[in-house]
């Protein structure tokens, strides 16, 4: 079975994205160095040119579904999403997608 991608569509509360990558960035480090089945982590953002709404964009990738559980366990995870919920900080419910590999390459990076 090849790896599985997960994007995650974070809308925070206006005036709190800073906050929301603080948190993801710290989650980001720890999955770095805790996690060598994760193969991507990536934190992004976006603005609406229109609304000017934020939206933070996050783009990850693991080796195997067990890879994409033992992190959605991990205590750095289940902190930082504390984190998030606790401080009231999204306007919204984050949006999740998990995908397969259908076609393309993957980076040139």
């Amino acid at each position: 079975m090849s790896h599985l991608n997960l994007v995650a569509f974070l809308e925070p509360l206006p005036g709190k994205a800073d906050r929301v990558v603080e948190i993801l960035s710290e989650i980001a480090t720890s999955t770095e160095s805790d996690e060598p089945t994760c193969l991507r982590y990536e934190i992004t953002r976006h603005t609406d040119d229109e609304t000017k709404t934020e939206q933070i964009i996050m783009i990850e990738a693991y080796k195997d579904k067990a890879a994409l559980d033992a992190h959605m366990k991990s205590e750095h995870f289940l902190k930082g999403a504390g984190k998030l919920q606790g401080e009231n900080l999204m306007a919204k419910q984050m949006d999740l997608k998990i995908s397969t590999p259908a076609g393309g390459f993957a980076s040139r990076l």
